[in-house]
């Protein structure tokens, strides 16, 4: 194997690990929107 595959093997596997964290704060988000939203429509402030 050479080096620039090596680079771009470890380069693919980080970049893997970036999308799914990314894909992990958007579900994040759509809860606390959703817990938002909730609090909203029923006056509750918690």
């Amino acid at each position: 194997m050479s080096i620039s595959e090596h680079i771009s093997k470890q380069f693919n596997a980080e970049l893997k690990v970036v999308r799914l964290r990314v894909l992990q704060m958007g579900g994040l988000v759509e809860e606390q929107i959703e817990k938002a939203i909730e609090a909203l429509a029923t006056s509750n402030i918690d």
